[in-house]
């Protein structure tokens, strides 16, 4: 239980140290979360399906809380809120109006199982970690 709270205590400290910076998370863990979905999306039982999701989730959130980090620490103070106020409304209005287009309907027009499409809602976030991964902030401000 010692070394639990000894270890845990250390990566709390690394991670908020001063030269921790949230934009060097985003690509690993979105590559992570990519592949652990690829694979949770193909796994035969239920069960393994289960344990597969525990490593997913995390990867999910840490994909979630860089990339929240990185757009708040990447903006001048004074327009903190309104980048925020986009980054949210992109962020959560992106899922209802792309999910259903693609994955639904490729469900309903039987084009592909449910299972195929976690598999390709997994390739799709895998191609954005690569795209993610050869961007910078400076790229991104000139879209």
């Amino acid at each position: 239980m010692t070394t639990i709270f000894l270890a845990s205590t250390k990566a709390r400290t690394a991670l908020t140290t001063a030269a921790f910076r949230p934009a060097t998370c985003v690509p690993p863990s979105a590559v992570a979360f990519g592949m652990l979905e690829l694979l949770a999306a193909f796994m035969p039982t239920y069960a393994l399906f289960a344990l597969v999701l525990v490593p997913t989730g995390f990867a999910a959130l840490t994909v979630m809380t860089a990339a929240n980090a990185t757009v708040q620490l990447g903006v001048a103070p004074e327009f903190r809120g309104r980048v925020m106020a986009i980054y949210l409304t992109v962020f959560l209005g992106g899922t209802p109006i792309g999910a259903p287009i693609i994955i639904l309907g490729g469900i309903l027009g039987g084009y592909f199982t449910p299972t195929e499409a976690a598999g390709i809602g997994a390739l799709y976030m895998l191609a954005l970690a690569m795209a993610y991964r050869s961007m910078t902030l400076r790229d991104v401000s000139l879209i």
